[in-house]
């Protein structure tokens, strides 16, 4: 597609990044409201199912890390009162690998319409 095609697309629509040999391939865009594009796609569609499973798997993954630290671990017993920092990091480094596979979700789901759209 022309440049053109893509800015009557997107109005936002200033340039396309793509760097040779790598999978950096993406329209680069300029907006006032840069918050739109957290839950749109380029196109304008919304793209909502990675925040959804994002949500769920969070929810999910800390009331079952919350029933462990309450019925399995013995954290305070093994390393005193350093134990409640322990939990609270795992609970974190969980919550950040759910938001990256949410973030995953939406990036092949734009992938794959990118796909069909080209088809």
């Amino acid at each position: 597609m022309e440049l053109s095609a893509y800015l009557a697309q997107n109005p936002d629509f200033i340039a396309w990044l793509r760097i040779p040999g790598t999978n950096v391939d993406y329209p680069v865009v300029q907006t006032d409201d840069p918050d739109d594009y957290l839950t749109h796609t380029f196109s304008g569609k919304q793209s909502v199912v990675g925040t959804l499973f994002s949500l769920a798997a969070w929810m999910s993954l800390s009331w079952l890390y919350s029933y462990y630290a309450d019925h399995f671990s013995h954290y305070s017993v093994l390393y005193g009162s350093i134990g409640a920092v322990i939990v609270v990091l795992i609970w974190l480094n969980l919550t950040a690998v759910t938001l990256i596979l949410g973030a995953e979700v939406n990036g092949v789901l734009i992938s794959m319409r990118k796909d069909e759209d080209a088809a």
